[in-house]
C-alpha cells in the first residue's frame, strides 16, 4: 500500500514539475519576444535610421523618423517596399524576398516582423497609392506580440503597429 501510494505521489511531483518547467521556458520566450518588439517598434518610430537619410540604395539600419516619433513619407514608402515579403527586386539574388533579404535591418533577430500604420479610426495609410503594411503576416502563431506606437506623419497623428513572433 505504501508503495502504491509513493508513486502516486512522486507522478503527481513529476507531473508538477515538468508542468512548472514548461511554463517558465514558454514565460521566459514571451518576455524575449516582448522586449523585442518594444526595442523595434521604439526604433523605428524614434531614430532616423544609419544613415540618417537613408534610402534604398545605402540602407544600413532601418529608422522611419525625421525628429522623434515624426515619420518621414519617404522612408516609409522605402521601408514598406524593402520589407515585402511578396516582391523579389533585391540584391541578394536567387528567389529571396525583400522581406528576407533586408529584415536584418529592423534589428528583428531571430523574429519575424509584420508592420501596419493606421489613422486612429484603424484604416490603414496610404501614401502615393501605395498602401503601408509590410513584412511577413502571422498565421495563428503562439508566442506573437504586438506593440503600438503613436506618430505623426505630415502633423497627423497615426498609429504605428509592430507583430513580432517567431
Amino acid at each position: 500500500m505504501s508503495y502504491i501510494v509513493f508513486l502516486i505521489v512522486l507522478i503527481i511531483v513529476v507531473y508538477l514539475w515538468g508542468s512548472t518547467v514548461k511554463d517558465i521556458l514558454y514565460s521566459e520566450s514571451l518576455r524575449d519576444v516582448e522586449d523585442t518588439a518594444a526595442s523595434v517598434s521604439e526604433n523605428l518610430v524614434k531614430t532616423q535610421g544609419a544613415p540618417e537619410m537613408w534610402n534604398k540604395t545605402n540602407v544600413k539600419v532601418f529608422g522611419l523618423a525625421n525628429g522623434s516619433r515624426s515619420l518621414s513619407r519617404e522612408k516609409l514608402l522605402n521601408f514598406v517596399d524593402m520589407m515585402s515579403d511578396s516582391a523579389s527586386s533585391n540584391n541578394c539574388g536567387g528567389n529571396v524576398t525583400n522581406y528576407e533579404c533586408n529584415r536584418h535591418m529592423t534589428g528583428i533577430g531571430v523574429y519575424d516582423i509584420y508592420f501596419t500604420l493606421e489613422y486612429l479610426n484603424g484604416s490603414t495609410v496610404n501614401i502615393n497609392g501605395q498602401t503601408m503594411k509590410t513584412g511577413k503576416q502571422p498565421a495563428g502563431e503562439e508566442n506573437k506580440v504586438s506593440m503600438i506606437r503613436t506618430s505623426l506623419l505630415n502633423e497627423t497623428i497615426v498609429h504605428v503597429k509592430v507583430v513580432v513572433w517567431r
